[in-house]
């Protein structure tokens, strides 16, 4: 295990495009804009006015994923005395990019306790062998469980928003929608961790869609690598470039990332999604990464592709740590808890 910073993305958005600062404009962050919950007038397919809005200065997509962040109950302290919380009316409503940020950063601290506690792959608690995540594998995961948005409400009505847009990015965290979970979530996930690939080196992973398995899922592959830093105030940041690609292997179709018509040769960050109306039972799909410009040797990277299928997934964890990798700690768990209880697609490990 690495690390993973999550920042909020500001509260700025009324300004506009380009209304987001640092640290959120990081490469490898994971930047969170602020969405409504379920419960309102709105939906949970809508973002707050106040969220800010990317892209970098570089041209990638900023925010990366949003969360709930208008009307979250939070805990509230007394204003006069440090580390002292309200005995009376001890709740609060608050709304900004940083109170859907925690709720993010729960869904992060599930994610690895769902490998590190051998869920992956069945479903169920140490069906699997325990796993030591790298951060680059749990931002993938939770970008690509992202949800699409429909609009960003302003003040005199709705502005359009898109996947890969510079409002929601990759779209609204749902780890129900992208890791197994048995009695709660049917869907397939194969993970790819802490693989190396070398320049003009192509490294192909194959699935074939089952629909006895389950149905009615997208075929989703996201790809995410720490990129090294680049030159401070540079036009284009990118350092070592990785390329995703899925190809339907009956009829060749190639399908690339982040809404894209061709490679991306921005972000370090790309999410290929085949709708389930394009899919066919029993076809064999084909992810392939491919290092298509590194500055060295080499470069490690993760994978996650998930949906309705079958997979023969040996070799794609590059280190294996079933007697080291640290099972979370009970702070670890009661924070795990009380984010799961923000309930906005995220589960319970039970």
């Amino acid at each position: 295990w690495d690390s993973l910073m999550i920042v909020a993305a500001g509260n700025d958005g009324r300004e506009g495009p380009r209304s987001m600062n640092s640290p959120g404009l990081a490469k490898n962050v994971l930047s969170v804009g602020a969405a409504y919950t379920s419960l309102s007038p709105w939906g949970d397919d809508r973002i707050v006015d106040f969220s800010s809005e990317g892209p970098t200065p570089d041209g990638r997509i900023a925010p990366h994923v949003v969360a709930p962040g208008a009307g979250i109950q939070s805990a509230k302290a007394v204003p006069d005395e440090t580390g002292e919380c309200e005995v009376d009316d001890a709740l609060a409503y608050k709304s900004g990019t940083s109170m859907a940020t925690p709720a993010v950063a729960g869904a992060a601290a599930l994610a690895r306790q769902y490998f590190a506690e051998g869920y992956y792959p069945s479903g169920a608690r140490g069906g699997g062998e325990s796993l030591d995540p790298s951060g680059t594998l749990v931002k993938a995961v939770l970008m690509n469980s992202g949800q699409e948005m429909t609009g960003k409400v302003l003040q005199d009505g709705v502005r359009g928003s898109v996947p890969y847009d510079n409002i929601q990015g990759f779209g609204r965290v749902s780890l129900v929608d992208t890791l197994r979970l048995r009695g709660q979530s049917d869907v397939v996930a194969r993970v790819v961790d802490q693989v190396t690939v070398k320049d003009q080196e192509e490294l192909v992973y194959s699935v074939q869609a089952n629909f006895t398995i389950c149905s009615g899922r997208d075929l989703r592959a996201t790809l995410v690598w720490a990129d090294p830093p680049g030159s401070s105030g540079c036009v284009s940041c990118s350092i070592n470039d990785l390329d995703l690609t899925l190809t339907n292997d009956r009829s060749n179709v190639v399908y690339y990332p982040n809404g894209g018509t061709g490679p991306d040769r921005k972000n370090n960050a790309e999410r290929i999604v085949v709708a389930s109306a394009d899919l066919t039972d029993g076809e064999s799909w084909t992810a392939t990464v491919r290092g298509y410009n590194l500055d060295r040797d080499e470069q490690q990277f993760s994978l996650i592709m998930s949906g309705c299928f079958s997979f023969d997934g040996q070799g794609d964890i590059g280190e294996v740590k079933p007697s080291s990798a640290p099972v979370l700690q009970q702070q670890h768990r009661l924070a795990t808890s009380a984010a799961a209880l923000l309930s906005f697609g995220l589960f319970f490990l039970l």
